[in-house]
């Protein structure tokens, strides 16, 4: 006689203790709802009228772990080289394992890593800064079946920034309108690795006090700074060096600066640093001897210096030489004129690099009281000139006397001639 019915037996236990979950169906297909991932062993029977056969053979098998479940904040403690994901384990039993894969490309094929885990998270290191992430994880029972693949979603690790800078200076200026910065230089991923080409250092700069305490001044002149350096190679804790000119003279200027990598990545803000911007300083030197004597000299005659005199530019700017001259003998009756005649005398002066002959001083060279500034035709012999003499540059000097025609007396007469500087950067 035919079975009627087929009675299964399902245990999560060998030796089907009581109330092992069964059902009895009248075809070789039957479905319950298990408990996923997990060890059911399984035996049949069939049914008829008149008496039941005994359980046949007992099977074992283990249930298909659920697919994943990702959930609404896929990502945690994403640093610099390392991210987590996670994910909802959709009622799978803590035993179940979990395949993770990371890649660097969307469509999961440039893979970085594949991971077996019973948690439902997966940690990475060791990873690069700026580098997007691709995750993907699929269940695995005890059989080694799995389910598909759940895209977790990306992520981007963060950048790693160098270094506040913590050593800069700023020394006062000794030219016009100078400051000299120095900074320890720091690293391209905090204070280790090489700022390669692409790196940039950011300057900013404030006279006002108000500013200089002011964070917000700072942090919104971090991207246009005055000053902006593309670096290449610098090494970490290198001194770096830095001129800084065209600010206001004898002004107090305060300074910050922010490293910048070629990735993009900002460093915080660096401690101040305070300069004084130099000023102007006029400076004329007389080097060597500071007088001449003509010794007795005929009336109505004319003669030039044997030796010159050594007029240095000692100042920090370029200078135009101020000339004029004054009699110094009290009570004198001689006086400077621009022409010989009683008790009048005629001094010229010009700068050469060799003694000049008489003829070679004009009547634009005659030396006054007042001051008469030099240029590329007064008190200046061929090409050389008391105009923009550059910064510790020398100019050799002449004069040339021209007697009075008659003089009312003999007594030995001093003249005196009087050399300053004015000049601007």
């Amino acid at each position: 006689t035919p079975p009627t019915s087929y009675e299964m037996q399902l245990s999560t236990s060998s030796n089907f203790l009581p109330g092992s979950s069964s059902v009895t169906f009248t075809t070789d297909v039957s479905s319950l709802t298990l408990t996923p991932n997990t060890s059911y062993y399984a035996r049949v029977r069939t049914t008829g009228i008149s008496s039941n056969t005994v359980f046949d053979v007992t099977v074992a098998t283990y249930t298909l772990a659920n697919p994943l479940v990702s959930l609404v904040s896929t990502f945690t403690s994403v640093t610099y080289s390392s991210a987590t994901a996670i994910w909802n384990v959709n009622n799978n039993p803590s035993y179940t394992r979990f395949q993770v894969q990371i890649a660097t490309s969307s469509d999961l094929t440039n893979i970085l890593g594949t991971s077996i885990t019973y948690a439902n998270f997966v940690s990475t290191a060791s990873l690069s800064e700026n580098t997007s992430l691709y995750f993907q994880v699929k269940a695995i029972n005890n059989n080694n079946l799995s389910s598909e693949y759940l895209f977790l979603g990306s992520t981007v690790t963060l950048g790693y920034p160098p270094s506040a800078i913590s050593a800069l200076s700023a020394l006062d200026g000794d030219y016009p309108g100078v400051i000299y910065l120095s900074w320890i230089a720091p690293g391209d991923n905090g204070t280790t690795g090489t700022l390669l080409a692409g790196s940039r250092f950011h300057i900013a700069s404030t006279t006002l006090d108000s500013q200089a305490v002011d964070e917000s001044y700072w942090s919104n002149h971090r991207d246009t700074s005055d000053i902006q350096l593309s670096t290449s190679n610098v090494a970490p804790t290198s001194i770096r060096y830095l001129t800084v000119t065209g600010l206001e003279n004898d002004a107090t200027y305060y300074f910050r600066i922010w490293t910048q990598d070629r990735l993009g990545n900002w460093s915080g803000l660096s401690v101040p640093a305070t300069g004084v911007a130099g000023a102007n300083e006029i400076g004329v030197l007389l080097v060597g001897s500071t007088s001449y004597d003509f010794g007795l000299t005929e009336m109505a005659v004319s003669s030039v210096t044997v030796s010159s005199f050594t007029i240095r530019n000692i100042g920090n700017v370029t200078q135009d030489y101020l000339i004029s001259a004054t009699t110094q003998t009290p009570n004198t009756p001689w006086s400077l004129s621009s022409a010989s005649s009683q008790d009048q005398m005629v001094i010229w002066g010009g700068f050469s690099p060799s003694r000049p002959q008489l003829g070679d001083f004009g009547s634009e060279d005659i030396i006054q009281y007042s001051d008469q500034t030099s240029s590329d035709n007064i008190f200046a012999i061929g090409s050389s000139s008391g105009a923009t003499v550059p910064i510790n540059s020398d100019r050799y000097f002449w004069m040339k006397i021209g007697m009075p025609t008659i003089t009312s007396t003999t007594d030995q007469q001093k003249i005196q001639v009087t050399i300053t500087g004015t000049g601007s950067p």
